[in-house]
């Protein structure tokens, strides 16, 4: 069997797993290391760990649940709703800690799963989502736009809850 072969018949039932097994990795970074505390001390925000734990284990639970219904339906919208939520995860998230690792120039917990496991594994999905047409590329980036805009959201929601953003700490 040639490998692309092997690619293609395991996308749906192992690849699209990559996404909540790496996100385990992120959580783990982010508790072990002081995610909340980061985001009262740093960024002008306020986290409890109990909030960090109940959201996190909120997203997770999304997150196998998409992955549950790409794998039994295989459907367009399925694979959409998929792509969307991960690219949430494991595209937009390690983006935020790039960004807020140069900008805050101290260490922003979660930096190392997100660009050493999320990118590799969101590129790796995307790839082969795309080139076996499990979705389109106009629609895979559609869920790259729409996803930026999810992204915004849970971060204002989480950090900010909802409040005043202090833009002049991020820009």
């Amino acid at each position: 069997m040639k490998y692309v072969d092997f690619e293609r018949e395991h996308f749906f039932s192992r690849y699209i797993w990559l996404a909540p097994m790496t996100y385990l990795f992120h959580l783990l970074e982010e508790f072990f290391w002081g995610f909340p505390n980061w985001v009262s001390n740093i960024t002008g925000g306020e986290m409890k760990i109990s909030g960090f734990l109940v959201g996190n284990s909120i997203f997770m639970g999304i997150t196998i649940l998409l992955c549950s219904l790409a794998y039994l339906r295989k459907k367009t919208l399925t694979t959409f709703l998929y792509f969307l939520w991960t690219t949430v995860l494991i595209c937009w998230n390690p983006l935020f800690h790039l960004y807020a690792q140069y900008r805050f120039k101290e260490y922003s917990p979660g930096y190392f799963t997100g660009t050493l496991l999320f990118l590799p594994t969101f590129y790796y999905i995307s790839y082969l989502g795309i080139r076996e047409n499990f979705i389109k590329w106009s629609l895979w980036l559609s869920t790259i736009v729409l996803a930026g805009l999810v992204m915004l959201l849970m971060l204002w929601r989480l950090l900010y809850h909802f409040g005043p953003i202090p833009w002049n700490i991020w820009i």
